[in-house]
Parts: C-alpha cells; structure tokens; sequence
C-alpha cells in the first residue's frame, strides 16, 4: 500500500523556515525604523536651527545712530526711553543752582547740588557716567540748567506729546488732582507772578519749588517738565499763577 505523505504545514523544518522568516523581517523593520528615526531627529534638529536663524534674522538691532547725543535741561522728569536715550552721560552745569537726582542712586545714579560755582564751594558743577538705563528717571530741580552729553548709546527714547488744547491755568489756591482738574502728566509754566507751588506727592513725581515768572535775581524756577499728578494728589499754589499742560496718552 502507498504511504501517505503528511502536509507540509505538519513537518518540523517547515515551521523553522517560518520562524527564521518572521524573525528576519521583524529585524528589518527595526532598523529601517531607527534609521527613519535618527532621519527625522536630525531633520528636526536643522530645521530648529534654521527657525533660529531666521527669528534672529527677523528682528534687526536698533539703528541709533540718528539718536541725538547732547541735550540741555532745565527743572523737570526725565525717564531714560521716553524722555532720554538709554545709555550713560556726563553732566556739566551750564547756569543757575538747584539739585540734581535719578532714581538709580545706589546703582550709577546721580544724587547733588548742582550748579555754577557761586563762590560758596556748595554745587557740583559736572558729574560723569550717569548711568541712564531703560525707565530710569533723572531728576532736575532749581533753576539749574544741565547739559547733557552721552558717551553711549544704547537704546533709543519714544519722546511725548503735549495737548495745549487742555491746559489749564490756576491761581492761589488748594487744588486736588482728579477733581479739581484732570489726574495726569503736566509741563507746569509759570504765567505772572511770583511764589511757589507744591504738591504732596513731592517724593513721588510730585515738585516744590519757589516758582513764578524770572525776576532777575535766579530765585525762582519758571518752569517744570513731566510733573506727575496722580489721581488724590493735592496742589498748593502761593502767590503765583500757573499754566499745566497735559501729556497725550
């Protein structure tokens, strides 16, 4: 009688060929995944790097070179990015006497009397390397007049505008800002007279001066920048009557 033959699925060595096959082909797989991995790790890698490149591409420096170097002050607030550039300056007293202070005293900050030697010995008349960085606030006060001369530049200022369509003139009297006038901003300038004016944020942003139209004698102070009148603050005015002028928002 003829013997049958078993299936080839029921030999041994056929299911070893099988196994040697899977294990071939998984293998395979595995490192052509790796390998696509690796592709793509270092893909992500360069594009990053030329996203860099670009974002730094995107934003070019500050062009400062049309920014002006010397200016001459007199009474006021001066914020480092709006009212001056940022950087570092020498100043040199060019009339008058009066304080000069910022308020980076203890970090290249600036704190004197200041002025044109009187014969007393009591004012500076030059101080260097004022270190003016971003919303740094130099301040002036007296009949001082400062020239200041920067040795660098390193950022530009945004400057203000002032609206003379809403000034508003006060004489003698006790005045509150927020209701008797609008909380904000002001150049304050003297109209006639003479006296002074003071406000009870004097530490703050605030002035008090001996203040009214120039006599002659450099008593009195005709004039004063970016005072700050929050909202509550009150305004005493003595003997003199004055014209505030708001900066634009």
């Amino acid at each position: 009688m003829e013997k049958v033959k078993k299936p080839i699925y029921k030999r041994w060595w056929f299911w070893v060929i099988i196994v040697v096959v899977v294990f071939a082909i998984a293998a395979g797989g595995s490192g052509s995944d790796k390998k696509d991995s690796k592709k793509n790790f270092a893909t992500g890698t360069e594009q990053t790097d030329i996203a860099l490149d670009d974002a730094k591409d995107a934003e070019p420096e500050e062009d400062l070179s049309a920014v002006e170097t010397e200016y001459t002050l007199g009474a006021g607030y001066y914020t480092a990015g709006i009212d001056l550039p940022v950087g570092k300056c020498n100043l040199t007293a060019v009339s008058g006497n009066g304080n000069i202070n910022s308020s980076n005293l203890l970090k290249g900050g600036v704190n004197e009397m200041f002025g044109v030697d009187d014969g007393n010995d009591l004012y500076e008349s030059s101080f260097n390397g004022l270190k003016m960085k971003e919303n740094v606030v130099f301040h002036i006060s007296g009949d001082v007049v400062v020239q200041v001369s920067y040795t660098e530049v390193t950022g530009g200022m945004t400057g203000r505008e002032y609206d003379e369509s809403q000034a508003v003139e006060l004489g003698s009297g006790n005045y509150t800002a927020g209701t008797d006038f609008p909380a904000g901003t002001y150049t304050v300038t003297a109209v006639d007279g003479t006296g002074n004016v003071s406000s009870s944020n004097l530490l703050d942003g605030g002035m008090n001066e001996m203040f009214g139209v120039d006599d002659g004698n450099g008593l009195y102070t005709s004039e004063v920048k970016n005072v700050e009148f929050s909202d509550g603050v009150d305004l005493k005015v003595s003997g003199v009557n004055i014209r505030l002028v708001p900066a634009k928002e």
